[in-house]
């Protein structure tokens, strides 16, 4: 190779290593995506003005738990709204940057929770939302109506 090639190819090479540190980085301060994520580790992320929180979700076959992800969140913050079938997490405008409530996350769950058994634990640097599910077994995400006749059905029992 030409002195220069050899040059050329050793600036691409370092910038390539330069590049992968960067991304891995940055993989490693933000590795919570705002769903789909399994992990049960999470780190508190600092929130740009106006933006919700981050979140992450996991499961056992009895409760699902959802984690936003957030430094200092008191019950004050907060305004938690768990359904039957529905999850609605609001930010109150106190605690936000903006002074305006910012949605967190809010859907119709894959199933139907136990509303009377769910939790809500505020710990620090994360609120955890336990909902316990009335059927055990793993949902395959965390909203959805998949199972919408099964739903129809539980509600007409709960009835009578």
């Amino acid at each position: 190779l030409s002195p220069v090639v050899a040059a050329a190819a050793g600036v691409i090479e370092a910038s390539e290593r330069a590049r992968a540190e960067i991304l891995s980085a940055a993989a490693a301060s933000f590795s919570v995506h705002s769903s789909g994520d399994l992990s049960t580790e999470g780190t508190a992320i600092p929130l740009p003005a106006g933006n919700p929180p981050k979140y992450q979700y996991y499961q056992t076959d009895a409760i699902l738990t959802v984690a936003i992800l957030a430094d200092g969140l008191t019950e004050g913050d907060l305004d938690v709204q768990i359904e039957e079938d529905s999850l609605k997490v609001v930010m109150k405008e106190c605690a936000t940057s903006t002074n305006k409530p910012i949605t967190v996350i809010a859907g119709t769950l894959f199933d139907l929770v136990d509303v009377k058994r769910c939790r809500v634990k505020y710990l620090g640097e994360k609120v955890n939302i336990k909902l316990r599910k009335q059927v055990e077994g793993t949902w395959h995400e965390l909203f959805g109506d998949a199972k919408a006749e099964k739903k129809t059905e539980i509600r007409e029992k709960n009835k009578s």
